[in-house]
C-alpha cells in the first residue's frame, strides 16, 4: 500500500459519489454478519475517510470501535468525523491488539503484505471476520461476456504498457479467496456485489479510477501513461458505463455459524 498516495489523494477519496460507493458496499458486507452476533469489540482495518466506520457504528451503537488508517490525510478526516471511535494511525504489521468479536476489512484487505492478512486473520481469533474485496472477474461475465467501452479500454491499457497488476493474484480470485480462507477457518462464504456505475465522461471515470487508488495499483509508476490512454481510448465518450466486481467474505471458526453460512 502506498500510504503516501492516500494521504496525498484523501481529499478526492472523501467525495460524495465515493461516499455512495463505499456505504454501500460497506452496508451490503455488514448484512452478511449474521443476526446473533452483537460484537462488543470491532477492528476495522484500513478505515480511510471512516466510510465505513459510519455503516458500522450505525449498527453497533454500542461497540467499542477500533479503525485503523496509517495515511495521516485519511486518518485526519475519518477521526473528525467519527469522534466516538479509537482510531489508530497504525499500519497492520504495527498494530498491538488482541483478540476482536468482529474484524472488518472494506476494500483494503488486497492492500495488505502476506504478513498483514495472516494477522487480520489472528485477530479474528473465535471471532467473525468479513471482508469486501474488489475482485477482477464477475460471475454475471458467465451470462453476458460483453464488456463495456470503459472495462475493454482498462483491459487494453493493461496489455498495451504490460504492466503486472500490484493487487496480488490470491487476492483477485474469487475461487482462490475461497481456496485461502478455507484452510484458515472452518466456515467460510463467499458472496458477490456487483456495483454499477455511469460517468459523465472520460474524465470523471479516470478520476474515480485514481482518486480510488485503482490506477495506482493496476499501473504503478506507468499510471500517467495509462491516463494518457484511457482518456483517448474513451475520448467523445459520454454516460460511461462500468461495473465493479466485490467479493464479499465471512468467515469463523465459530460453530454456532454453521447454520448461517
Amino acid at each position: 500500500m502506498n500510504i503516501e498516495f492516500f494521504s496525498e489523494a484523501a481529499g478526492r477519496y472523501a467525495s460524495a459519489a465515493n461516499e455512495r460507493f463505499y456505504r454501500m458496499i460497506a452496508a451490503a458486507l455488514l448484512k452478511k454478519v449474521p443476526a446473533y452476533i452483537d460484537p462488543k469489540s470491532i477492528l476495522e482495518v484500513g478505515a480511510g475517510t471512516g466510510f465505513t466506520t459510519a455503516e458500522i457504528r450505525a449498527k453497533w451503537p454500542n461497540a467499542c470501535i477500533t479503525a485503523l488508517e496509517p495515511a495521516a490525510g485519511m486518518l485526519r478526516i475519518g477521526r473528525a468525523a467519527a469522534t466516538d471511535v479509537d482510531w489508530r494511525a497504525d499500519r497492520l504489521a504495527d498494530f498491538q491488539g488482541s483478540k476482536y468479536d468482529l474484524v472488518v476489512a472494506s476494500m483494503s484487505y488486497h492492500w495488505l503484505t502476506p504478513a498483514e492478512r495472516e494477522k487480520l486473520i489472528s485477530l479474528a481469533g473465535q471471532g467473525v471476520l468479513v471482508l469486501a474485496i474488489p475482485v477482477s472477474t464477475s460471475r454475471r461475465s458467465g451470462r453476458d461476456s460483453r464488456m463495456t467501452p470503459a472495462q475493454t479500454a482498462l483491459l487494453e491499457t493493461v496489455h498495451s504498457l504490460r504492466v503486472e497488476p500490484g493487487w496480488p493474484r490470491e487476492t483477485r480470485r474469487p475461487e482462490l479467496l475461497l481456496e485461502g480462507f478455507s484452510a484458515k477457518f472452518r466456515h467460510v462464504a463467499v458472496d458477490e456485489l456487483t456495483v454499477d456505475e455511469v460517468y459523465e465522461d472520460a474524465s470523471e471515470f479516470i478520476e474515480s479510477l485514481s482518486a480510488r487508488g485503482a490506477l495506482e495499483a493496476l499501473f504503478g509508476r506507468s499510471a500517467d501513461a495509462a491516463v494518457t490512454e484511457l482518456d483517448a481510448r474513451l475520448s467523445g465518450l459520454t454516460g460511461i458505463s462500468f461495473s465493479w466486481a466485490i467479493s464479499l467474505t465471512t468467515a469463523s471458526n465459530d460453530n454456532n455459524l454453521t447454520r448461517y453460512l
